[in-house]
């Protein structure tokens, strides 16, 4: 069973990143012979039209969207890659304050204003 299936069958937003453009290939693979629409952003798309998947993803049209995090090893500044370690750290930083007993519950979440940030062009 594919395990994006109970998610995607409750209509929520996936967003599936990988290291590694085989790995996503296979997940395409899958989805393709599932008969489920789905948008990627890799190292071809970013030279091309980056917006219209973001916004496809964005506005409910399709999920999964399958992201590459990084291209050919190189880690550039403005990366879904850098963007991903910021998001770490400040979840990190969150738990922490968590488990120390402070930090506030709206900061607890992802919401939109992050998953754009992730997403904006670099």
């Amino acid at each position: 069973m594919l395990p994006l299936a109970p998610l995607l069958d409750e209509c929520r937003k996936v967003l599936l990143f990988s290291q590694f453009i085989g790995m996503l290939k296979l997940v395409a693979q899958e989805l393709d012979r599932r008969h489920i629409t789905y948008v990627t952003l890799v190292g071809e798309t970013r030279d091309r039209d980056r917006a219209t998947p973001v916004q496809q993803f964005q506005q409910g049209e399709v999920s999964p969207f399958l992201l590459l995090t990084c291209s050919l090893g190189a880690i550039r500044v403005g990366t879904v890659e850098e963007r991903i370690e910021e998001l770490k750290a400040r979840k990190a930083e969150l738990a922490k304050a968590v488990l120390e007993g402070g930090g506030s519950r709206e900061k607890l979440s992802f919401d939109q204003d992050d998953l754009d940030a992730l997403l904006a062009p670099g």
